[in-house]
Formats: C-alpha cells, sequence, structure tokens
C-alpha cells in the first residue's frame, strides 16, 4: 500500500464485506493509517457497504444504511475520513430517496465525504444526482466489458461529471493471459460462480487474453499493461464514449499504438 501511494496511486477502494468482519478492508485501512498516519490526507478512500450482515443481499433501509456507514466509522476509528460511501447495489425493495436521503445526512454531519452509487444504471444514476451529488459510480470496464459505453451510464457520468471507478480493469484476470480454464483458479475463488469462468464459456472467454498478448509482445509490454492502456485510452479521450463497443473491440490494438 505504502509502494502503491509512492507510485502515484492515491485512491483506494474497499469494502466493508471484503473479507471477514475481523479481517476487511476497513481493518487494513486501519493498520495502515496506524502506521503511517501522515498519509491519510494524501489517499482518498471509497467503500462500500449497505449488505445485510453476513449475507450478500442488499438492504437500503435507514436502518441498515446508518448501521453500515457507522461500523466502517467505528472501525475505522478516526485514523482515516471516509471519503466516499458507497452503496453496494440498488435495493429494489427500499425507495432509493430513503436510501440517498439517509446517506446525504452523514454527508451533511461532516461524517463522510461523498455517496458512492455502485453496480447501477444510467436512469438510476440520473434520479440519485436529483437527490443529492453524487461523488463517483462504480461500475465493471474493461476491454472484455466495456457494456457502459453502450449501455448510457459512461454518457450519464459524462453529462453529469461524476466520476467512474472502473473495477476489474483486467478482466479479472482473463485480459492477462494468465487464466485460460477453470482449474487456473483456486478452489475457493469467487470467480468459479460468475458465468463468463464456467468450464463451458471460459475457454472461448479467454481467447481475448490471447489477442492482448500478442499486442503486448509486440509492444514489449505484459498483457495487463495493454488492457490498462486501453482503459485509460478510452476514460482520456471522451469523444470516443459514442463509439460502439464492438468497433472499440476490434480497434483495441490501434487506440494502444495511438498512446504510446
Amino acid at each position: 500500500m505504502k509502494a502503491a501511494l509512492n507510485s502515484g496511486c492515491n485512491f483506494w477502494n474497499g469494502g466493508e464485506f471484503y473479507g471477514k468482519p475481523e479481517a476487511n478492508s476497513l481493518q487494513l485501512l486501519n493498520r495502515y493509517f496506524t502506521q503511517y498516519p501522515e498519509d491519510a490526507e494524501k489517499v482518498v478512500i471509497s467503500i462500500k457497504g449497505g449488505l445485510v450482515p453476513g449475507q450478500m443481499k442488499t438492504d437500503g433501509s435507514e436502518k441498515n444504511v446508518r448501521r453500515s456507514i457507522e461500523e466502517c466509522l467505528k472501525v475505522l476509528d478516526g485514523k482515516k475520513f471516509l471519503d466516499i460511501f458507497e452503496m453496494s447495489r440498488q435495493d429494489p425493495s427500499t425507495p432509493l430517496e430513503e436510501t440517498i436521503n439517509t446517506m446525504a445526512q452523514y454527508v451533511k454531519e461532516g461524517k463522510i465525504g461523498g455517496i458512492g452509487l455502485s453496480e447501477t444504471t444510467a436512469e438510476t444514476i440520473k434520479e440519485a444526482a436529483a437527490l443529492h451529488p453524487i461523488a463517483a459510480v462504480e461500475v465493471e470496464m474493461s476491454l472484455q466489458t466495456p457494456d457502459i459505453l453502450a449501455n448510457g451510464i459512461a454518457k450519464t457520468c459524462g453529462e453529469l461529471n461524476i466520476p467512474i471507478i472502473a473495477y476489474s480493469p483486467l478482466g479479472r484476470g482473463l485480459l492477462t493471459a494468465a487464466i485460460a480454464k477453470p482449474s487456473d483458479i483456486d478452489p475457493g475463488d469467487i470467480r468459479h460462480h460468475l458465468p463468463r469462468f464456467a468450464p463451458e464459456n471460459m475457454e472461448k472467454n479467454a481467447q481475448m487474453g490471447l489477442e492482448v498478448k500478442k499486442v503486448a509482445k509486440a509492444k514489449d509490454c505484459t498483457p495487463a499493461q495493454v488492457a490498462l492502456a486501453w482503459g485509460m485510452y478510452i476514460f482520456f479521450s471522451p469523444p470516443n464514449l459514442d463509439v460502439h463497443f464492438v468497433e472499440i473491440h476490434a480497434d483495441f490494438e490501434i487506440f494502444y499504438s495511438e498512446i504510446t
């Protein structure tokens, strides 16, 4: 973490449910900032929460949102300000207004810096932004999953000036060409529960990683560097957000060549 910060990586993303309660992202952050208190002002942290404790089920009710935020603040123990609190998902059984207004109260009280959304839709982003400024939207984005370029999310965030937190930019490992079949992944890995890693799908999905590897070899770099460079090109070239994702898939080598 220290090395990452020294290299300029000052936006750290985690979750209340990443790891066990006694060893999750927040516990790690507490330990880091206890050891390096001078770094607290150098880092922006965004933490996802809002799940039912012990379950992968979202609860956007005022009661649970308050529980989640308070738990995050408790674990951080004042060692680091909670810059952005994200709801992990929208709870279909709770009105969006209740969820957003609850988080907004914490912003007003100065307990969190901003409100983030995760795994959302363009329409929900618009509705949430009408209730309170949205600090960031976290969605999957990579050469293999450029869906946000076609489903309105990138366009909406651009129009509302909302930063996008692009998670899994390496396609959960598929774009690194390091994994090609289910047995390449540890038995307890959560990826075994994702359709793209199912035996009948993974071999086909891994083909893109092999193509990226060819580009990497030609450029004398790693597949991961190619995949990340593509994402950086897209996000730092706003006009390309209107390009259909199929065209982007086809032209990724050209994109990479242009930014190098």
